[in-house]
């Protein structure tokens, strides 16, 4: 490997260089970008074979993730197959991400893996959600929006995953417009959970959950009213 790429490697990390230098296959080409929003990685070896192994790989991720990527997107690759991702684990993402105190990212694209089975139930369990009416694309099979939880996260307030019918998840955040009907209603419908999870609360009085009653009411009335039939949601 030429003087050049250990010099651009060196600026990632002098572990990562140490670790070059000892790497025992010839590498032909590397490309690396390096930006404050994303990294960009490409090894191809003379054998004709590209991409890296395993362990390699996790080494790279190790240093690249302590710092902060808005995207980050593998492709036409997989780790194992005990790292299919499927419903389940979409699902479980989600409700980290959405409880995350910091914002992870802007945008991940992931592409699941052909047996996948699409379950809505499941990858919406357990979440405040709200879904268009009419799907967006014509080959989208799924469109969730969610609110962020951190008050704190004043970058990111709102996120949708949307999957398409080849089976790409993609995750993307932003900040929501102040009017926006979906922030409004998901907004709302988060206040009824909470006044629900109230009301399950042994402590609490009969008195106060007569009031919760009326309260829940009220809300749901004014979701429905503020969206204005554009989105689905349940109540």
């Amino acid at each position: 490997m030429c003087t050049i790429f250990r010099a651009k490697l060196s600026i990632c990390s002098y572990r990562l260089e140490l670790h070059l230098r000892s790497y025992k296959r010839k590498i032909e080409l590397i490309h690396i970008h390096l930006s404050n929003t994303f990294y960009l990685l490409d090894m191809f070896y003379l054998e004709n074979r590209f991409g890296l192994e395993i362990e390699t790989v996790r080494r790279y991720l190790d240093i690249i993730l302590q710092g902060r990527c808005e995207q980050f997107t593998f492709s036409s690759t997989e780790m194992s197959y005990s790292t299919i991702f499927n419903c389940h684990d979409i699902n479980q993402f989600l409700h980290y991400w959405i409880n995350c105190d910091e914002k992870m990212f802007v945008q991940m694209n992931l592409q699941l893996d052909d047996s996948v089975e699409i379950d809505e139930d499941a990858v919406k369990d357990g979440l405040i959600t709200v879904q268009p009416k009419q799907l967006e694309e014509a080959d989208e099979v799924l469109c969730l929006y969610l609110k962020m939880k951190n008050p704190n996260n004043e970058q990111c307030d709102l996120c949708y995953l949307r999957i398409f019918d080849n089976h790409l998840a993609r995750f993307y955040s932003w900040k929501s417009d102040e009017t926006s009907i979906k922030s409004e209603v998901l907004e709302l419908l988060e206040k009824k959970k909470h006044l629900e999870l109230e009301n399950a609360d042994s402590e609490t009085s009969e008195t106060r959950k007569q009031e919760i009653a009326e309260e829940i009411e009220q809300l749901i009335l004014l979701a429905f009213e503020k969206n204005e039939n554009y989105y689905v949601f349940e109540v």
